[in-house]
């Protein structure tokens, strides 16, 4: 935010790095510490994902990308609980690696508009890249799941950034009037879904048994192992 904002470039007299933007963010640093090792000391070690060897772990990180992405756009199919599609030891289905292709082209669109130094959606896919860094299984973490909605309560606000910053560069070339009203007419009919979309949500979170069903049927397609997921009595009936 501060190099989007202006706030860390070298001053031109000086040549000197405005340290003062870093030295005001120790006392977060410091609280990140902490928070880090509180969870590490209650049981937040390396777990479920360390199972998985490192090549496997990188298809998972392009897959966890793009799935968050495609939520953005597209809520839809969504669990309260995302099993991994197979069990530690076995092979990836082929169609797996495809998601290597898709994120190598959300990426370069990325490179693409920074290349033509569109600051707004690079800094869009930096939030939302930053905030979802630890939990791409880069790093394994104890948790019996692959993806976690959750996780896009805060990094979809970059998300959010970059279409706003698309639609503006959109709508900048050409006929601005008959664009606007495009962008307007595609944003309702695109809020009027999400909110037919919320509806279906809250019938199938209306209790437990609901909540479950969908999920029972995903592991019922990918069974997992009970013992190697702690999360597993959350699911079953």
């Amino acid at each position: 935010m501060d190099w989007i904002w202006g706030r860390f470039t070298v001053n031109e007299e000086t040549k000197k790095i405005p340290y003062r933007v870093l030295w005001e963010k120790i006392p977060f640093l410091i609280l990140c510490l902490a928070f880090y090792y509180f969870n590490w000391a209650n049981g937040g070690s390396p777990g479920s994902s360390s199972a998985y060897p490192v090549p496997q772990r990188l298809v998972f990180s392009a897959y966890s990308l793009v799935e968050y992405v495609f939520r953005f756009l597209a809520p839809v199919k969504l669990y309260f609980f995302h099993p991994y599609p197979i069990s530690p030891g076995e092979p990836l289905p082929l169609y797996f690696f495809g998601y290597f292709l898709l994120a190598g082209l959300i990426i370069y669109f990325v490179w693409e508009q920074a290349r033509k130094g569109n600051r707004l959606i690079l800094f869009g896919f930096y939030f939302f890249l930053f905030n979802l860094l630890l939990v791409l299984h880069l790093i394994p973490l104890p948790r019996p799941v692959i993806t976690a909605d959750r996780y896009l309560y805060l990094s979809v606000i970059g998300l959010a950034w970059m279409l706003i910053g698309l639609a503006d560069q959109w709508q900048g070339i050409g006929n601005r009037k008959i664009k606007t009203s495009f962008l307007l007419c595609g944003g309702l009919i695109w809020l009027i879904l999400l909110s037919c979309q919320s509806h279906l949500r809250t019938l199938e979170w209306k209790d437990s048994d609901t909540t479950k069903s969908n999920v029972l049927e995903l592991m019922e397609k990918n069974p997992l192992p009970e013992d190697s997921e702690p999360l597993f009595n959350l699911v079953k009936p």
